[in-house]
């Protein structure tokens, strides 16, 4: 099978050859290596088109207009003509047997998706010693565990290895929910997901990171900010469930995991009214172990989506 490989490059020459490197020399050969820029002001798109000559197998596109990470994202994936396809960042590393490995394991069980553990490194390629699966205190989800996906993500995009029919699913992507949680959600009701523990990945920490795994980005708020933040998530969340459910609507989807979550939105959306609410607490305790499979303590979790404006308003550092 062709696997398409799909990088969106913006300012990233500093990292981009040891990355675009390490996808080209690995053991699993049949690949596109598909390059889209969005409007670089480095050397990013002259180094790609220099390396683009020892390798016939890397396509190089442009953005005309900057559109930013997540549509260059969208238009990236319009490119791909595999079968399956795996999606990279532009500063990491990949091991060499990333996709070989992955591509054996999505064969073996019939998975919709395929993702891994990731090494972190700093931004000179030193081993931090930690993975991404203990740094995020994550039990990585397997199977068809779609609830697992209503809080929290446990798959990291650059990791991911997925079969091309699910771009008909997936898109209209979200507005407030990340694109790997958006596919790993997807692909949940599509046969399954599967997770390889080991890392396959080397995931470069810097101050560019969007993700902030090390926990190094603190900023100290004020009760305002705190309350004001906590608003914000609460109407973000309603407005993820409203996209849960629309997905399951227009695919014409109704099970359990449907009435479960109608039920906590039909909650959730009344968050600037109760302290507390019992309803949300039963419903998380009763599906504790699928809800809250990512969570090291699910009494702490439950608690805390239990709990209302009202109360965050009384006590903004809960």
């Amino acid at each position: 099978m062709l696997i398409s490989v799909v990088i969106c490059t913006y300012n990233g020459e500093k990292y981009l050859e040891e990355q675009l490197r390490s996808v080209m020399n690995q053991s699993y050969k049949n690949l596109e290596i598909i390059i889209n820029d969005d409007c670089s002001t480095d050397n990013t798109l002259e180094l790609v088109k220099i390396i683009q000559k020892e390798d016939n197998r890397i396509k190089v596109f442009q953005n005309e207009l900057n559109m930013g990470f997540n549509k260059n994202f969208e238009k990236s994936l319009s490119y791909v003509t595999g079968e399956l396809v795996a999606l990279c960042d532009q500063d990491d590393i990949w091991k060499l047997d990333k996709l070989e490995k992955q591509y054996n394991l999505l064969l073996e069980t019939n998975s919709s998706l395929v993702y891994s553990n990731s090494q972190l490194i700093d931004s000179d390629g030193n081993d931090l010693n930690k993975n991404l699966f203990t740094q995020l205190h994550v039990n990585p989800i397997g199977g068809d565990t779609q609830l697992g996906f209503l809080f929290d993500n446990c798959i990291a995009g650059h990791t991911i290895l997925f079969k091309k029919v699910l771009l008909q699913q997936i898109y209209p992507m979200p507005r407030t929910i990340f694109f790997d949680r958006w596919i790993g959600f997807v692909a949940s009701y599509n046969s399954s997901i599967n997770v390889i523990k080991e890392p396959l990945v080397y995931y470069r920490q810097h101050s560019s990171n969007v993700t902030d795994v090390l926990r190094e980005k603190k900023k100290k708020k004020t009760f305002k900010m705190r309350i004001e933040k906590r608003e914000n998530a609460f109407a973000i969340k309603v407005e993820q469930f409203e996209d849960f459910l629309t997905f399951f609507n227009r695919n014409n989807i109704h099970n359990e995991n449907t009435k479960i979550i109608q039920s906590i939105y039909n909650e959730l959306k009344n968050y600037k009214y109760y302290f507390f609410n019992f309803k949300l607490f039963i419903i998380y305790f009763k599906h504790k172990n699928n809800i809250f499979q990512i969570k090291d303590n699910k009494l702490a979790a439950i608690l805390k989506f239990s709990c209302g404006m009202k109360m965050y308003k009384i006590f903004p550092f809960l």
